[in-house]
């Protein structure tokens, strides 16, 4: 099979298995024992920390009490491993709860976090210059693991919860944490889940968000452009897109749109860009026409870190 056929392969093997009632575990099947993506590679794991370190840093900046063990922290679309919430023990939070919008958390993906936090221990400090916590204990064979991990490191999982309408307290969190989730949420339901973060975030509270604005195909096959979603028309891609690995295709001044328009104020934004060469690569596709409407610097940001605090008005 050619090579360019990677990506697309991909693609309607997950339409396929998106139509199946437990598609979510057959996906996982594939991905953990077909393609080996997971567990993740020592590289998307320091990847995964590095994100971490963005949201801490936003954190130690901005918020009004820096004694990270007297916080509480919310994350909304935990995924599979919960290397957030734990990188985040390890820092020293105390304090989390973390959603999702359907129970994916693998126990198997746990242990595999708890491993790579304890082998890489000493690089991971000096990749976050503070001594960590890796004090954790197998949790495969515990008979109740949702209730270890909340009585051991702090971590509440709720699942499934709909981070639109959460029905936690009001004004409860101190920080509020999003890590390349929104790239993967529908448009429609992106400012009705910034509104609900603003209703349990705290007055003087903080919120980063991080979001990735490649197209994620282009991570699995290698041969296909950064950019090479924005070829399509929403027709087609609505065609390919499926709930495994749905993409939104929404640009860095879309992201900033909706965050002013659900009431918060930028503190800071920290952007990655585009490489010249995959610059180069834009120049050669056909934009869709939707996003011909996109400024050339809109469409060279690659990653986007911002962090964000209520509007006084």
């Amino acid at each position: 099979m050619p090579h360019f056929m990677k990506w697309i392969l991909k693609v309607v093997m997950q339409k396929i298995l998106s139509f199946f009632p437990n598609g979510e575990n057959l996906n996982y099947f594939l991905q953990s024992k077909i393609i080996k993506s997971y567990p993740i590679s020592k590289k998307s794991f320091f990847g995964k920390f590095h994100r971490v370190i963005a949201h801490y840093e936003f954190f130690i900046k901005y918020a009004q009490n820096k004694n990270v063990s007297q916080n509480i922290f919310y994350e909304f679309g935990v995924g599979q491993d919960l290397i957030v919430p734990l990188s985040f023990y390890a820092l020293g939070i105390e304090n989390q709860t973390v959603i999702d919008a359907s129970k994916i958390v693998r126990l198997e993906l746990i242990e595999d976090t708890f491993k790579k936090l304890s082998e890489y221990k000493k690089e991971l400090e000096e990749v976050s210059k503070k001594s960590l916590r890796t004090n954790f204990l197998s949790i495969k064979n515990n008979p109740n693991p949702m209730e270890y991990l909340l009585k051991n490191f702090g971590v509440e999982y709720k699942a499934p919860l709909d981070a639109k309408n959460t029905k936690l307290p009001s004004e409860y969190f101190d920080f509020i944490s999003s890590t390349d989730v929104l790239e993967h949420v529908n448009q429609k339901d992106i400012v009705p889940i910034l509104i609900e973060c603003k209703r349990i975030l705290k007055g003087n509270g903080v919120m980063s968000l991080t979001i990735d604005l490649r197209d994620h195909y282009s991570i699995f096959d290698k041969k296909i452009s950064p950019f090479n979603f924005l070829k399509f028309s929403d027709m087609t891609w609505g065609a390919i897109n499926s709930y495994l690995h749905y993409q939104n295709r929404l640009r860095y001044s879309d992201y900033i749109n909706f965050i002013k328009e659900s009431g918060f104020e930028i503190l800071e934004e920290k952007l990655e860009f585009f490489s010249n060469q995959e610059l180069e690569e834009l120049k050669r596709i056909r934009l869709a026409a939707r996003f011909k409407k996109h400024s050339a610097d809109d469409l060279k940001i690659k990653y986007l870190n911002v962090a964000v605090k209520k509007n006084a008005k």
